[in-house]
């Protein structure tokens, strides 16, 4: 069997025409998107190196400010004798500061001369070493320095993020912005501020209320006062109420386990009804303001007196021999003068709280009798009141001269009574004014307060009949005579005032010699910065000479011997009854106000007048004078 096999010379055609095409084309578009790819991950990869260049560039120049303003703080605030406070003290109403929130040095004044006049300006000035703040450094170091605006580069440092908003231009801290320089190019800035921590009120010290009295005692005098950021109030008037109490014991307990978790003022803002209320008051308040106890003026640390104060005790003060019997400069700079205080008074007030009665209610302390010393520099503490003022009221009076029979001379023609009306005597009203200093009241039996030769004199003019000129009745006419002159009987020499203080029980004079003379009815208590004024105690008019405080009294007394209040012989004012009582008008009598210079039997030259209404004066005419006085001495 034959098998034809039949060849066909024609091409066999595919059916996947292109596909190499494709499949090309597939590749060269996969090769761009993984070059698009690689070009913008290249890109971004790129623009976070240049971030994170910048970055680190800000960190690094924000480290740098960091460094030179620790550095700053130290070099200049870090001595002992360096002393710091906020640009706001020398703001006046008529120069306001430019750049407020600034902190500045002052180096302490310690090698100044006591005898001289301190010239006050110019140690502030030179003695002023810079602000603490990023800048010009020369105008840094001037005290004029924040009286000027800000010019050139500055940035806000605490502005409405920090404070709230809106935040006030006064509220805000500026500093200027210092280039940073590399190769002659500006690669960023910095600044720096420095903020003084000591002014501010610390929010977060509390005492446990739950100690006994004598160690809450001994810790409250031995520590600072604590602020209360209770009373504290933003510009719109809120309170900062948010901050515990330590009033009770579950109250201190509360606060000690809150403020362990407030490290800073961000923090606070979480306490209760705290939000919006913290950081108004950033200038204010804080909760690291701590300090050293250092000598400013002498430079180093202060020595802690408490373990040998604590020697002492309510009665007496044992101090170690190294203080004993010593004043405190002389055993410390080996220097002394009258005012070098002994280490017995320190210790005494150290220990002063122990003599408080009623220290939880109503706190007392009372003066230690013949507390009184003229030593110039007291030995141990005894708190007394202080005279506020010294006073003398002086008063003029008509006295009748027929009331008083040895000048009336029973009216026999040519005699006094019968030439005249009246006599004018001089009134004088010694006070004294006590003030209590002290927080707490304070309370005394009697006190002393002497004063000699008062600095006044007078001059009386008088006019004869009403006509003609006015005459000096001086010893020599014009010429002021001092109340130590004005005196009758030629008893000139120093007029002495010696007004003894207290709760008199009756009005019976020193000079009385009855047992009950002195007797008084209690302490006088003086309120805590209270005011008195102490006068004579004279009682009213009897029918008892003893008890009057009348000159008709004293004038009628037969023996001569006024006990009362007519000073006829100067002798009546060397001790005086005085309590806490004014009554106008009521004082000691001269007899006579120009007789010094007269014989004691002669009346010509005493202010005697005449009254042309009374029925005694056959002549009708009437006398006139009138008194000028003037601040001389004796």
């Amino acid at each position: 069997m034959k098998v034809h096999i039949h060849r066909n010379n024609q091409p066999i055609r595919s059916s996947n025409r292109g596909f190499a095409l494709v499949a090309t084309m597939m590749l060269m578009i996969l090769l761009v998107i993984i070059s698009v790819g690689l070009l913008s991950l290249s890109t971004v990869t790129l623009r976070n190196s240049s971030q994170n260049s910048a970055q680190a560039q800000a960190q690094a120049n924000a480290r740098m400010a960091l460094m030179i303003a620790i550095g700053e703080l130290q070099k200049y605030a870090g001595p002992d004798r360096a002393i710091t406070a906020t640009s706001e003290i020398l703001a006046t109403s008529s120069s306001p500061i430019s750049k407020p929130n600034t902190t500045g040095v002052w180096e302490s004044w310690w090698n100044f001369d006591p005898s001289a006049a301190p010239n006050y300006s110019t140690e502030k000035t030179t003695r002023f070493r810079r602000w603490l703040v990023s800048g010009d450094e020369a105008a840094a170091k001037l005290p004029t320095f924040v009286g000027n605006p800000w010019t050139g580069d500055t940035i806000e440092l605490v502005g409405d993020g920090t404070l709230g908003t809106p935040a006030t231009d006064v509220e805000k801290v500026i500093a200027g912005l210092v280039p940073v320089l590399n190769d002659g190019k500006v690669q960023g800035g910095y600044a720096w501020h420095v903020a003084d921590e000591s002014v501010k009120a610390r929010v977060n010290l509390y005492r446990d209320p739950s100690q006994n009295t004598t160690l809450a005692q001994k810790r409250a005098l031995l520590a600072g006062h604590r602020p209360d950021p209770s009373v504290l109030e933003s510009a719109d008037g809120s309170a900062l109420s948010c901050f515990p109490n330590d009033l009770t014991a579950a109250a201190f307990v509360s606060a000690t386990a809150t403020t362990g978790k407030v490290l800073d003022l961000d923090q606070a803002e979480l306490l209760d009804q705290a939000r919006g209320k913290i950081k108004p008051l950033r200038h204010h308040i804080t909760t690291h303001s701590m300090g050293v106890m250092t000598d400013v003026r002498g430079g180093g640390l202060k020595q802690d007196l408490s373990s040998a104060f604590e020697m002492g005790s309510a009665s007496a003060n044992t101090l170690p021999t190294e203080f004993a019997n010593k004043k405190l400069y002389e055993s410390t700079h080996g220097i002394t003068g009258v005012s070098d205080p002994n280490w017995n008074t320190l210790a005494g007030y150290y220990n002063s709280f122990r003599n408080l009665t009623e220290a939880e209610t109503n706190p007392k302390i009372a003066v230690k009798q013949d507390a009184a010393s003229l030593a110039s520099v007291p030995d141990g503490y005894n708190p007394t009141p202080v005279i506020a003022k010294v006073d003398t009221i002086f008063s003029l009076i008509g006295r009748p001269i027929r009331d008083v029979n040895w000048m009336y001379g029973g009216g026999v023609p040519g005699s006094t009574g019968a030439n005249y009306d009246y006599f004018v005597n001089l009134i004088f009203t010694p006070m004294v004014t006590l003030h209590n200093p002290y927080n707490i009241n304070l309370s005394f039996y009697s006190m002393n307060v002497d004063f000699i030769n008062i600095p006044v004199a007078f001059n009386f003019m008088f006019q004869s009949a009403g006509v003609g000129p006015f005459v000096s009745q001086g010893m020599v006419p014009g010429v002021f005579e001092s109340l130590n002159n004005m005196t009758y009987n030629n008893r000139r020499g120093n007029k002495r005032f010696v007004m003894r203080i207290a709760d008199w029980s009756n009005a019976k004079p020193v000079q009385n010699t009855s047992a009950d003379t002195f007797a008084i009815n209690g302490p006088i208590v003086m309120k805590p910065g209270q005011t008195l004024v102490f006068s004579p105690y004279f009682s009213a008019v009897s029918t008892t000479s003893t008890q009057a405080a009348s000159f008709y009294e004293d004038s009628k007394n037969v023996t001569g011997q006024n006990t009362i209040a007519f000073d006829w012989n100067s002798h009546m004012t060397g001790s005086i009854k005085a309590k806490p009582i004014f009554v106008p008008g009521v004082g000691f009598e001269t007899c006579l106000i120009t007789p010094s210079h007269t014989p004691t039997s002669s009346w010509n030259h005493h202010l005697l007048l005449r009254d042309g209404k009374s029925p005694y004066n056959t002549g009708h005419v009437t006398d006139r004078f009138y008194v000028e006085f003037k601040v001389q001495q004796p």
